[in-house]
């Protein structure tokens, strides 16, 4: 198994290195510099040359993204923000809490009720409770998340004044991000649930259990469910990824302290060790939960788990 954990993090070094390669090169071609950006559209432009020169702007494009990569392989330094002056690793320290917590109570959220509703639709096949739950999936499936959660800011926050709409003072300042992002997780499992455990309780080895007396609930419970859930443990890990980019919308249309809210302010004044290092962050975190949906999958499909330990 260790030979499998230390060459899948082989796999990730160059396509981090690829992440990094791409955004920098969108950096270098969108119009303006950092200098300029800063010092407003008024300032000299011997003074903006100076600024630059300063800030490493003026080098070789090759030169700056060598100098990026080698500062994280050497000193794990994502530079320092044009903005703020501030270290971009403190800065992405303080904002990450925020932007997991959105992340992962989406998930479990969207989990918990799209995998139930997914499972309890297979087993009540063609149903009035199936055809709803199909219907609403397709629903949330269509909706994006920030107009929903602009919907959720206008009924619960402005008509009924029930919860507030933005910041993170208190745990209930999640409720609505929370409940905004993970319709789209909520819809894709609820559909793939439903689809698994279909294939599965058609399985020989079920309708062996039902033939020696098992009861429904057993047969779903101890025979069926565990199966039918394996390729929904990919997509839960993929959903994770995803929702850790997807908060960044939500952060900012809720106005949470995050690496949204960071990374957009980043990009409007061309911020390139902020924009860099979130972006750089976020997908080391999708390929390290990546790495887990893998050794979990071995670790409870055994055929797998045999493979990996070749």
């Amino acid at each position: 198994m260790y030979k499998f954990v230390i060459k899948r993090i082989l796999i990730t070094i160059p396509v981090l290195i690829g992440v990094a390669f791409i955004i920098f090169t969108i950096l270098a071609m969108t119009p303006g510099d950092p200098g300029r950006l800063i010092l407003g559209p008024l300032a000299e432009e011997s003074a903006v040359a100076q600024l630059n020169h300063e800030l490493g702007y003026d080098r070789p494009f090759i030169v700056r993204f060598a100098n990026f990569i080698g500062d994280i392989v050497l000193k794990l330094d994502f530079g320092t923000s044009y903005r703020s002056g501030e270290q971009v690793i403190r800065e992405l320290g303080a904002r990450l809490p925020y932007t997991i917590t959105l992340a992962l109570l989406s998930m479990l959220l969207g989990s918990i009720i799209g995998i139930s509703l997914g499972v309890f639709s297979a087993i009540e096949q063609y149903s009035v409770f199936d055809q709803i739950s199909r219907f609403l999936a397709m629903i949330f499936a269509s909706i994006p998340n920030f107009w929903f959660g602009m919907m959720l800011i206008y009924i619960f926050a402005l008509v009924f004044g029930l919860l507030p709409s933005y910041g993170v003072e208190s745990w209930q300042s999640y409720i609505l991000p929370v409940v905004s992002l993970s319709i789209g997780p909520m819809a894709s499992l609820l559909r793939l649930s439903r689809t698994t455990m279909l294939e599965t309780i058609r399985q020989d080895y079920v309708r062996t259990a039902r033939a020696k007396g098992a009861t429904k609930i057993s047969v779903v419970v101890k025979h069926a469910l565990k199966n039918a859930l394996l390729p929904v443990i990919t997509i839960m890990g993929m959903n994770f990824g995803r929702l850790l980019g997807g908060a960044l919308i939500t952060e900012t249309v809720f106005s949470m302290p995050g690496v949204g809210m960071y990374v957009v302010s980043a990009i409007r004044n061309k911020d390139i060790p902020a924009v860099m290092g979130s972006t750089f962050i976020l997908a080391a975190l999708f390929s390290l939960i990546m790495l887990g949906v893998d050794l979990l999958y071995a670790y409870i499909d055994p055929r797998v788990k045999a493979k990996y330990m070749k």
